[in-house]
């Protein structure tokens, strides 16, 4: 409660009158939606205290320092209660003094990344432990997985009995910055998607399902003629753009042809053929739902969009969290123009030799709103209806790439 008083009250003040909130937003579509299964993420790269140097952004030193700047993430985060927080550039070291108040008021546990590579930051997964069970982790270099189930209920007996509920699996990104580094970025998600069809495997087997055959990514369902079983949720900082190779791999669940490097490890050429996921299907979600006070269309203070969540197919967007706290901001991001006119739905990137010019976003914001060199993005998602959620599975194409 104290959080969410001192979010309501910091932007109240900066306005000088409440308004329109993105949060209240993503909360009521969630809440009008939750009994039929629907549940809330956000995915945020706040900004790791080692790169809030003084001067890097041109705002006040007070503004940049970590123990407000966290104070008020904390707050903004109690705000949108999402069922599903992915956050990137957390500080390891200093997570559990830094997050556990929020973890205790809103009733999150973590998943956070063991990383071994030295890199003062870490990914980190929170979920509404009445509503999810973990029941696997990993971490990887650039990505932390965490698999979790549902929790559910029926009535027996007179009684209620809990019951295995949809298998979710999430994995939260943030893959290699460089324009020269598209082939790592790549290669990073070529090997969460191996690990994802591993755990996926994994639970198919304990539920009895028929096993994944090695040329076919199977559709979710339910033994009962319910709905999809199991589903999935990627996001964070993608450090790529919508004309990207690492976007086509996303949204079209592999590549025509998957760009060699120079040699593997062990000597030889690598890559190079055609490459498919052999994963559920996936769909960018501010592609399928365009949020209130316009697109999302740049995600970072560059005037980049690099933040996306993508989610399985078998699952509706019912909303996405808008680009500003409140509808007072929206001025503040002014949409991307092309051409000399403003860009339609969703974030239409240049072709080759258009024009299209890209404004600098002022974050982090001079009067500490905006936490982060990023903005958040965020989504309320909801089972589809069991036959158009298979129809959609059932669209991946053939897995004809290496395993």
């Amino acid at each position: 409660m104290l959080l969410f008083l001192l979010a309501s009250a910091t932007c109240a003040a900066a306005t000088g009158a409440p308004s329109e909130r993105a949060s209240q937003v993503l909360k009521n579509a969630r809440n009008a939606q939750v009994q039929r299964g629907a549940l809330s993420v956000v995915s945020h790269n706040i900004l790791a205290p080692v790169y809030a140097t003084p001067g890097t952004f041109g705002v006040p030193c007070e503004t940049l320092a970590w123990p407000d700047r966290s104070r008020r993430l904390r707050a903004q985060l109690a705000e949108c209660e999402a069922d599903i927080v992915m956050l990137q550039e957390v500080q390891a070291g200093t997570f559990e003094s830094d997050f556990r108040e929020l973890l205790d008021t809103c009733g999150y546990a973590a998943s956070l990344q063991e990383d071994d590579s030295r890199r003062p930051y870490a990914n980190v997964i929170l979920y509404k432990t009445d509503r999810y069970k973990l029941i696997a982790a990993e971490s990887r270099s650039r990505v932390q997985i965490a698999v979790l189930r549902e929790r559910a209920e029926r009535a027996e007996g007179g009684g209620v009995e809990e019951v295995a509920g949809r298998v979710l699996y999430l994995a939260n990104v943030h893959l290699q910055k460089g324009g020269q580094e598209e082939i790592t970025r790549l290669a990073q998600l070529r090997s969460l998607f191996k690990r994802l069809s591993n755990f996926r495997e994994v639970q198919r087997k304990r539920r009895g399902a028929p096993g994944r055959g090695r040329n076919r990514a199977p559709p979710a369902e339910s033994a009962e003629g319910g709905c999809a079983l199991e589903s999935c949720v990627i996001g964070g900082d993608f450090n790529c753009a919508r004309k990207s190779d690492v976007y086509r791999l996303m949204r079209d669940s592999g590549l025509q042809r998957f760009p060699a490097s120079k040699q593997r490890p062990g000597g030889g050429p690598a890559g190079g053929g055609v490459y498919r996921t052999g994963f559920l299907p996936l769909q960018d979600v501010y592609e399928s739902k365009v949020p209130l006070w316009g697109p999302f269309t740049a995600s970072h203070c560059t005037g980049s969009l690099l933040d996306y969540i993508w989610a399985s197919t078998d699952l509706e967007v019912v909303e996405t969290l808008p680009r500003a706290l409140e509808r007072a901001h929206a001025a503040r991001f002014p949409e991307r123009v092309r051409n000399g006119a403003q860009s339609g739905g969703g974030d239409t990137e240049p072709e080759e030799g258009v024009f299209l010019r890209r404004e600098r976003l002022p974050l982090p914001s001079e009067d500490g709103l905006y936490v982060s060199d990023h903005l958040p993005a965020g989504c309320v998602l909801r089972p589809r209806a069991p036959r158009l959620a298979q129809g959609k599975a059932q669209g991946a194409e053939p897995d004809a790439g290496p395993p």
